[in-house]
């Protein structure tokens, strides 16, 4: 049998905003292909609080999704729903399918990402929230937000994060 060296996708990729609302806390964004053939992009971007990364992937559990929209505009729940402000913009120009508020499927896809060798957490605490989006091609996905750092350190990414559209060159290394 003949041994490939590349990735076929699945399914097509989502259809991401790249450069709306980009700013300074918009560190870069990366698209790539998972080892069962899940195309995903992924942004890295910081807040008031820390680092966080966010995933766009096809939503592989096709769950009945909950009409709970968010009201208040960019803003996500993060540990305990605490209330936050979020600076990623990859689903900007999405339709807002609601947050999940089952932990099962959150748990489901952090442990995905962290299969994939997309996320990797530095001890015992994995954090993640979702929210599930659609495109404009109607594709139904998934934006599921990790939290890297805050006073600590909680994840790494081994991914490498190119500049956004007409954002100025800069470099940015995550600590180990």
């Amino acid at each position: 049998m003949e041994e490939y060296k590349f990735m076929e996708a699945n399914s097509s990729f989502p259809i991401c905003n790249h450069t709306q609302f980009v700013d300074q806390n918009n560190i870069g964004f990366v698209q790539g292909i998972m080892s069962d053939g899940t195309p995903f992009e992924a942004e890295l971007w910081r807040n008031e609080l820390g680092l966080n990364v966010s995933f766009v992937v096809p939503d592989k559990l096709q769950h009945q999704r909950e009409n709970n929209k968010l009201v208040e505009g960019n803003v996500i729940g993060f540990h305990n729903q605490e209330q936050r402000e979020h600076q990623g913009i990859l689903t900007i120009g999405m339709v807002d399918d609601g947050i999940c508020e089952d932990m099962d499927i959150t748990i489901s896809y952090v442990e995905y990402l962290e299969s994939n060798g997309l996320i990797s957490f530095t001890g015992n605490m994995r954090n993640g929230v979702i929210f599930y989006v659609t495109d404009i091609e109607g594709k139904e996905l998934v934006y599921i937000t990790i939290t890297l750092e805050e006073d600590t350190i909680y994840a790494t990414t081994p991914l490498h994060f190119m500049n956004f559209p007409n954002q100025g060159k800069k470099i940015f290394l995550l600590k180990k």
